[in-house]
C-alpha cells in the first residue's frame, strides 16, 4: 500500500500522517521540508527524513534523543552510525525496498546509543510522492521497543526454565482445576504434549497424592495459603508403580485486584535422594558399622522406651552384657581382620538366637548387650543367656583358620533403683566382670552383693578423682641393696593413699581401679615429679648418696600415652635431675601390648639417658628374644618365683637361668620380694645383682629414708 502526503491549499489545509492514522496538522507550506517539521512538531515518535539517496535531511528531535546522536551528527549519511553493525544491512535493505517498490517496509532493529547501548527499534520506512506521485525520498519512523522487547525475552527464558526444569509447576484456579502444567509434570502426570489447554482443567493432580498427603494439603497448606502466607513442606506423590515418591512442596497464592484468590502455583521436588542419605545417616548414627547392630545411643533410646513401659505395666526387664573371653589374644596373633570377622559371625549368632522382641547391640570392642523385653518370667532372661552362650562358644571357620572364644555373661533385671538406663547397663556390666573373676565362660545375674561393692568401687573412684587435688596421695620408697656390697643403691617409688576414712592403702586397693578408669596417667605423673624431686633433695644433704638411683613405676596406660617422652623430659627438665640416676620400670605385658610401637617408645626414652626395667619378669610373655629387640637394661625377677626359691626346684631353675641369660645379654638382675635369708644366699649364689625386700628394708616414708641415711650414712650390712 502506498501513503500519499496531500499538500493543501498555500493558505493552509489538513495533511494526514503515514498509514493514515489520523492525526492531522495545519500545513503551513507546500514543501516537503515544511510538512516534515510539522509532523516531527506533533509526534512522539522519532522521524527522519531522507531523500532520494538515502541522505538524511531532517530529524525531529525523538529521533536524536533515542540514538543519542544530534542533529547535525546524523544529517547526511552520518546516520548509519545510529545502527548496530550486525544489523545495517537490514536497514538499508529496508529503504531499499522502499525507494525501489515504493512500499511501506518495516523491521525490528537495533540502535546503539552511547550511553544507554544496544536499544531494540521498531523501524518503519514509507515512501514520500508528490501529488503526480513522484518519488521524492522516504520517511522513517523509529520507535522504541527495547522494555517489551526485553520483557518478552525475560517471559520467554523464565518460561524456559520453567519447561526445563526437574521440578514439577503445577497452577490451579481457585476451584482446584489445572491451569497449567509444565513438561516435568505432563511427564508425571502422563498428560499428553498436544493436549488442548482446556482439556488440563479434567487433569486431577491431587488423585496423585496418597490418602495422608491429600489431608496434610487440606488442613495445613490450602489455610496457609489462603490466609496470605507461602507455605512449604513434606507431601508425597504415588509414582506409576504404586510406590509414594517423597517431594517438598512450595504453595503460594495469586489475587487480583480485588484480592481474591485468582490461582495457586506449586512446586515439587522429588526428595527421595535425600530422604535415602538421611535415612543412611540415621542409621549410621544408631547402628554399628562393622556389624550392623544397634549401637549405644539406640540401645539407651530403646531400654528408656523399656523402662517407661515397665513403670506403667510392671513386669520382667532384663538387660544381658556379653564380653568375649581372650578376644584380644585372636587380634594380637591373627590380625584385626580375622577379629573383624570373628564379632561379624559372632553377632549374627547372638542376633538368631534372641526372639524378635529383644534388642542386640554392639556396645563396643568385643562387648554385646541384649534387651530383654516382654519376658513372662526373669527366669526366660537366664534361658535366653545360656543359649546365647552355647552359641558363641561353638567354633568359627575363618579362612584356615577355626576359632573358638568362650564369653562372660552378666545378667541385671530392672528395679526401683534403676532410674536410668545407663544403670541398668552398668549393673549387668558389673555382673558380667564379676563373670570375669570367677574364671570366664560364665553367667551371673547382678545381686546385693555386687550392688555393694559396686558402689564401694563407685565412691573410690570419686574419692581417687579428688586425692591429688587434696593431697591425700604418698609416696614411700623402698630400698634397692647391692648384693656385692650390701650398700643401699636406690630406691624404688611406691604409691600409697591416705585416705580420709580407710587409712593407709596399699596400691592393690586403687591402683586397678586407677588404670581402668585412666586416673593413673595423672597420678603417675605426679609420682615421678614428686619422687625425682625428692632424690634431689636427699642428693643435696646428703653427699655420700650422690650415686643413689631412683625407679619409678610405668603403667600400662602410661606407657601407651602419647607424650609419655615428653612428660619424662619435662620432669627431668624441672627437677635436673641426672637421667642416669632414673630408672623406668615396665612390666612385660604393658611392653607387649604393642611390641612394634613399644620398641620406638624405648628408644625415645633410652634417648633422654633414663635406664629402663623390665618388671614382673616371667609372668607375662617370658620372652628373651624380645629382650635382645628392646633397648632395656635390668630384669626384674618377679617375687612369685622368689618366693620358693630354694624349695621348689623348678622356680629356682628358673631364676638361675634368667639371671644366666640375662647377664649374657648385658642386662642387670634384681631380684623382688626377698623376705628370707635362703632367698638371699641363693641370689648371691647365681649371681644377682641387686635384691629388695622385707628382708633388706620394708618401704619407707620420707622421712624414714631421712633417718636411714643419716644414721647409715649410705651404708648398710645386708
Amino acid at each position: 500500500m502506498r501513503t500519499r502526503f496531500r499538500v493543501s491549499e498555500p493558505a493552509g489545509g489538513l495533511v494526514t500522517a503515514p498509514d493514515g492514522d489520523g492525526t492531522e496538522v495545519d500545513a503551513a507550506a507546500h514543501v516537503p521540508g515544511d510538512l516534515f517539521r510539522l509532523l516531527a512538531a506533533v509526534t512522539h515518535i522519532g522521524l527522519l527524513q531522507h531523500d532520494l539517496s538515502d541522505a538524511v535531511v531532517s530529524v525531529n528531535d525523538e529521533a536524536a534523543e533515542l540514538v543519542g546522536l544530534s542533529a547535525e551528527e546524523l544529517a547526511g549519511y552520518g546516520w548509519h552510525r545510529m545502527w548496530f553493525p550486525d544489523d545495517l544491512d537490514t536497514v538499508l535493505g529496508a529503504y531499499l525496498d522502499c525507494r525501489q517498490l515504493g512500499t511501506n517496509t518495516s523491521a525490528r532493529v537495533r540502535a546503539t546509543h552511547p550511553r544507554r547501548g544496544l536499544r531494540w527499534v521498531d523501524l518503519r520506512v514509507v515512501p514520500l510522492l508528490d501529488d503526480d506521485g513522484a518519488l521524492l525520498g522516504c520517511i522513517a519512523t523509529l520507535q522504541d521497543v527495547t522494555d517489551n522487547v526485553t520483557t518478552r525475552q525475560q517471559s520467554r527464558r523464565l518460561l524456559s526454565i520453567i519447561e526445563d526444569t526437574t521440578d514439577l509447576l503445577t497452577v490451579i484456579d481457585a476451584a482446584g482445576q489445572t491451569l497449567y502444567l509444565n513438561a516435568a509434570a505432563r511427564r508425571f502426570f502422563g498428560v499428553l504434549e498436544d493436549l488442548h489447554p482446556s482439556a488440563l482443567r479434567l487433569v486431577d493432580t491431587r488423585s496423585f497424592f496418597p490418602e495422608w498427603a491429600n489431608e496434610r494439603f487440606e488442613q495445613e497448606a490450602l489455610p496457609t495459603v489462603k490466609a496470605g502466607q507461602v507455605w512449604s513442606g513434606e507431601l508425597a506423590l504415588t509414582g506409576s508403580d504404586g510406590q509414594e515418591i517423597p517431594i517438598s512442596q512450595v504453595l503460594v497464592a495469586h489475587r487480583d485486584g480485588n484480592g481474591a484468590i485468582e490461582y495457586m502455583a506449586s512446586i515439587s521436588r522429588d526428595i527421595s535422594e535425600r530422604k535415602d542419605f538421611e535415612m543412611r545417616l540415621a542409621h549410621q548414627a544408631t547402628h554399628d558399622a562393622l556389624t550392623g547392630l544397634p549401637n549405644r545411643l539406640l540401645l539407651l533410646d530403646r531400654l528408656k522406651m523399656a523402662m517407661a513401659r515397665v513403670a506403667r505395666h510392671p513386669g520382667p526387664l532384663a538387660v544381658l552384657f556379653c564380653d568375649l573371653d581372650n578376644f584380644k589374644v585372636v587380634n594380637d596373633s591373627l590380625g584385626h581382620d580375622v577379629g573383624d570377622a570373628l564379632l561379624r559371625t559372632i553377632s549374627d549368632r547372638i542376633r538368631e538366637a534372641v526372639r524378635p522382641t529383644d534388642t542386640v547391640a554392639r556396645f563396643g570392642g568385643d562387648e554385646f548387650v541384649v534387651l530383654c523385653d516382654q519376658l513372662a518370667t526373669e527366669s526366660d532372661a537366664i534361658v535366653i543367656a545360656e543359649r546365647l552362650a552355647t552359641v558363641i562358644t561353638e567354633p568359627v571357620g575363618i579362612g584356615e583358620h577355626e576359632i573358638v572364644v568362650s564369653t562372660s555373661l552378666g545378667i541385671a533385671f530392672a528395679r526401683t533403683t534403676h532410674d536410668r538406663p545407663e544403670a541398668l547397663i552398668r549393673d549387668a556390666d558389673v555382673a558380667m566382670y564379676r563373670a570375669k573373676e570367677k574364671g570366664r565362660n560364665r553367667i551371673e545375674v547382678f545381686d546385693d552383693e555386687m550392688r555393694a561393692r559396686a558402689m564401694v568401687r563407685l565412691d573410690t573412684e570419686r574419692a581417687l578423682r579428688r586425692a591429688l587435688e587434696r593431697r591425700e596421695l604418698r609416696v614411700f620408697y623402698q630400698p634397692k641393696i647391692e648384693l656385692a656390697t650390701g650398700t643401699v643403691c636406690g630406691f624404688e617409688a611406691l604409691l600409697r593413699w591416705e585416705h580420709p576414712e580407710r587409712g593407709l592403702m596399699s596400691p592393690g586397693e586403687f591402683i586397678l581401679l586407677a588404670e581402668e578408669t585412666g586416673l593413673i596417667v595423672p597420678i603417675g605423673s605426679w609420682v615421678l615429679s614428686h619422687a625425682c624431686r625428692q632424690l634431689q633433695l636427699w642428693r643435696a644433704v646428703y653427699p655420700e648418696a650422690d650415686e643413689l638411683e631412683l625407679s619409678v613405676n610405668l603403667s600400662a596406660r602410661q606407657v601407651a600415652q602419647p607424650d609419655l617422652v615428653a612428660v619424662v623430659a619435662e620432669v627431668l627438665s624441672d627437677t635436673g635431675l641426672d637421667p642416669q640416676r632414673l630408672e623406668l620400670e615396665m612390666t612385660e605385658s604393658a611392653l607387649m601390648a604393642n611390641a612394634a610401637e613399644t620398641v620406638n617408645l624405648l628408644r625415645a626414652l633410652k634417648g633422654l639417658g633414663v635406664r629402663l626395667a623390665v618388671d614382673d619378669f616371667g609372668t607375662g610373655y617370658s620372652s628373651l628374644a624380645y629382650l635382645r629387640r628392646f633397648p632395656v637394661d635390668v630384669l626384674k625377677i618377679d617375687r612369685e618365683f622368689i618366693t620358693r626359691l630354694g624349695e621348689d626346684h623348678e622356680d629356682t631353675e628358673i631364676v638361675r637361668l634368667v639371671t644366666m641369660l640375662a647377664r649374657s645379654l648385658g642386662l642387670q638382675v634384681v631380684a623382688e620380694g626377698v623376705e628370707h635369708p635362703q632367698q638371699l644366699e641363693v641370689l648371691r649364689e647365681f649371681g644377682c645383682d641387686r635384691a629388695q625386700g622385707f628382708l633388706l628394708a620394708r618401704p619407707l616414708s620420707a622421712a624414714g629414708v631421712d633417718d636411714l641415711l643419716a644414721s647409715l650414712h649410705g651404708h648398710v650390712d645386708a
